[in-house]
């Protein structure tokens, strides 16, 4: 046991603030661990989402566009784009 302290110094130094605070900082080291395993994990499942998307992108990839390419041969050429007013320059006119 800790040698007591007098009185009046009991009310200077109340309950061993030391340990307290070597208490709080541990306490502030085991939240921010817990930050930190909660963030990669959270990292790792988003990571994973991107990439599973990514790879059902590419698969599809190839399928999409042999469909463009079948549409394409069904359908007729577009026609000639129809000329709309055209911008007649200054002096230029009728």
């Amino acid at each position: 046991m800790p040698p007591l302290l007098p009185l009046r110094l009991c009310r200077l130094w109340p309950r061993n603030p030391p340990s307290r605070l070597l208490g709080a900082a541990a306490g502030q080291r085991k939240v921010k661990q817990m930050h930190l395993n909660f963030m990669d994990e959270k990292d790792r499942i988003i990571t994973a989402f991107y990439n599973e998307a990514r790879a059902r992108a590419r698969a599809n990839r190839g399928i999409l566009q042999q469909e463009r390419q079948r549409l394409g041969q069904r359908q007729p050429p577009p026609s000639e784009p129809t000329q709309g007013p055209e911008i007649v320059p200054r002096g230029a006119g009728p």
